[in-house]
């Protein structure tokens, strides 16, 4: 047995044992398994597509939005949709990203960009909610219906969520959206529409990207996003919003509106034609409630 020296400094080999404990403490740490699954990528292709596939390759695409709606994703995922496909009804996939790993709408297989028509039968061809770190890209949306409704492209809401934080909206073609002219409702019709609401607890996004889409014959709006916390005794405002390089014409109302932010950078859009179907008095870009 060895003993300490009299100087009470410790034996080489016990300091020795102690590393090797620490080691084996380590190693068993790092062998216990995640309980977060692995970034995977799904593809989806309504001509070839069958929803009984894993949609983890080209050649085991799910079919139908439907499929996408039951399903919840996790961070990292990306969603692809094939070049040149065409549904009706909405997109509506579930779950949000984390902090440097956002899922990911986007297509795949040509320049082609896939088309999702409402044709009226939702209020929202693509719709989030209460969700974050989303990226969305490079789809063609439309909703036309027989008559005029609540009804909208794009729409990102909040309702008693609190932080929402990295939603980019990127390089879409949105058109023939006929919504609603009265004053009740036009925040809530439109090409994209984002709006942040909460009795029980204030909601606001934290950078959100609205980024080089092409909107047109769209009403009441073109881009637009609302607030229940516009009054400046409850304001409580959206912050790093960014509204730009984005093409808009013949819109029936207001062509691009933010209300309730904090430092939003609206910047190089171009609009044309703003006003066209509405009776109420509109502009082409203005700001409202907004600071700095």
């Amino acid at each position: 047995m060895f003993k300490p020296h009299s100087d009470g400094v410790r034996h080489p080999v016990v300091v020795f044992l102690a590393f090797v404990v620490c080691l084996a403490a380590k190693a068993q740490s790092a062998q216990i398994p995640s309980t977060e699954p692995a970034p995977a990528t799904y593809y989806v292709d309504s001509v070839a597509g069958n929803d009984d596939g894993t949609g983890t390759s080209p050649g085991t695409a799910w079919k139908s939005l439907a499929k996408i709606n039951a399903t919840t994703f996790h961070p990292g995922d990306r969603i692809l949709l094939k070049s040149g496909s065409e549904w009706e009804g909405q997109l509506w996939p579930k779950g949000s990203g984390a902090d440097g790993r956002p899922i990911v709408v986007d297509m795949y297989g040509g320049g082609l960009k896939p088309v999702i028509r409402g044709k009226g039968l939702v209020e929202d061809v693509v719709l989030l909610k209460n969700q974050e770190y989303w990226e969305i890209q490079n789809l063609e949306i439309t909703n036309t219906g027989p008559k005029r409704a609540v009804r909208r492209g794009v729409y990102v809401s909040l309702e008693d969520y609190g932080e929402a934080h990295h939603i980019y909206i990127r390089s879409l073609t949105i058109h023939d959206v006929n919504g609603v002219d009265s004053h009740k409702n036009k925040e809530d019709t439109g090409g994209i529409s984002y709006s942040c609401r909460g009795k029980q607890k204030p909601s606001r996004f934290v950078d959100l990207r609205i980024e080089n889409n092409e909107v047109y014959h769209a009403d009441r709006n073109g881009i637009y996003g609302t607030s229940d916390r516009w009054e400046r005794d409850k304001w409580y405002p959206s912050l790093k919003v960014v509204v730009r390089g984005n093409h808009l014409h013949d819109i029936g109302g207001d062509g691009i509106l933010v209300i309730a932010t904090d430092g939003a950078l609206v910047e190089y859009n171009v609009v044309g034609r703003a006003n066209q179907r509405s009776e109420g008095f509109n502009v082409a870009i203005w700001p409202w409630s907004t600071d700095n």
